[in-house]
């Protein structure tokens, strides 16, 4: 009988601990991603919450919740963009990576598509201070180079991709599609 209390006060100190780690990683990620959400979009609101559930009364589910003007909720999944959603899925990995102290590297594949030229610089931003603690990005994109990077521009030659060379981007490209940040237009075939 001794015996089961202390095991049963020991599994409930263990779960406290257990919520207690779970509520601040929520909220790290929840304010992580709410920073980021604020730089990006400055003229309006996109707040999100973590919001957990249970699926069948056994296994806890994590929702992301998107408030917009006027307090509305919006779904994340169909009633946003698709480069809201992909700007929220890299900063929640970011963060997961972060909070696990996992390895600090990624790959990204094309994630930034259809952001506008601003919303690139400031993912650059972003993930600039990610290398300052020690994160290394592979990045593949078209129309983002973020500054500092080392870029390995590919061409095709006798039907095979090969690197035409290499440097480092001292300052970043963030093209909308049409032109530079800085207004300058595109050449026919540029990108």
């Amino acid at each position: 009988s001794e015996d089961l209390d202390i095991a049963v006060n020991a599994i409930t100190i263990l779960r406290d601990v257990s919520d207690e780690a779970v509520r601040q990683s929520y909220e790290f990620i929840q304010d992580s991603l709410n920073s980021a959400l604020d730089r990006i979009f400055s003229n309006t609101i996109r707040r999100i919450e973590l919001k957990e559930s249970t699926f069948r009364g056994q296994y806890p589910q994590l929702e992301i919740e998107l408030t917009v003007e006027d307090g509305r909720v919006r779904s994340l999944k169909n009633d946003s963009g698709h480069g809201l959603m992909q700007i929220i899925s890299l900063l929640c990995v970011l963060a997961l990576i972060v909070i696990t102290n996992s390895r600090r590297f990624l790959v990204i594949d094309e994630v930034l598509s259809g952001l506008s030229a601003s919303a690139r610089q400031i993912i650059d931003d972003i993930l600039w201070s990610f290398t300052t603690i020690g994160f290394q990005f592979v990045i593949s994109e078209h129309g983002f180079v973020p500054r500092g990077a080392n870029v390995y521009p590919l061409e095709m030659k006798d039907g095979v991709s090969r690197v035409k060379n290499n440097y480092i981007e001292e300052d970043g490209i963030y093209l909308d599609g049409t032109s530079l940040l800085d207004g300058t237009k595109l050449g026919a075939g540029e990108e």
